[in-house]
């Protein structure tokens, strides 16, 4: 549902370019593949780890799976070429999200979105309970802008469990 209200009023090409960062099993590429119907997307999958890739190219939702960091896969994309970039649960492993966000707005086409989560803090960003970074809402804002990207929609819900408790998201376009 979050997926879908992001992604609602975007702007498409025929030939839409998504890049799925910190894609793990593959699991954001059937839901992108719904909401983005009837287009055809071309999904790319990123992540760090070959074993969690392999998994992914086996659920089949992604047309293309690179083993590679973050921003460095998006440095070595063409500007103006990505129209979707997904960041599902990838943030609470970066903590200054600039060099991340300035990338994303180099690579993304003019209608383009950066869909992603983020645990929530108090206070700018820094490591939480769980040994994973959070960012705070002002955070959010203030490093988006800096950028040169706008927040067009928040929305807050459990991202995963913890120790039996739901860990509370930022999900953000």
């Amino acid at each position: 549902a979050v997926l879908s209200k992001a992604l609602e009023d975007v702007e498409l090409n025929a030939d839409v370019s998504v890049v799925d960062l910190g894609a793990g099993t593959g699991l954001c590429g059937a839901p992108l593949r719904k909401v983005l119907a009837p287009k055809t997307p071309h999904i790319t999958a990123v992540d760090l780890s070959t074993r969690m890739l392999e998994r992914c190219a086996e659920r089949g939702d992604h047309d293309a799976v690179v083993e590679g960091e973050a921003v460095d896969h998006l440095r070595r994309l063409p500007a103006d070429s990505v129209d979707i970039i997904v960041a599902a649960d990838v943030l609470a492993y970066i903590g200054d999200c600039a060099e991340l966000f300035g990338e994303a707005h180099r690579v993304l086409r003019a209608h383009g979105r950066l869909v992603f989560t983020l645990e929530e803090g108090d206070a700018g960003f820094g490591l939480g309970p769980g040994g994973r970074f959070v960012h705070s809402e002002a955070y959010l804002y203030d490093a988006a802008a800096a950028a040169g990207l706008r927040v067009v929609a928040l929305d807050r819900g459990p991202m995963r469990s913890q120790g039996g408790a739901p860990v509370v998201a930022l999900i953000a376009a």
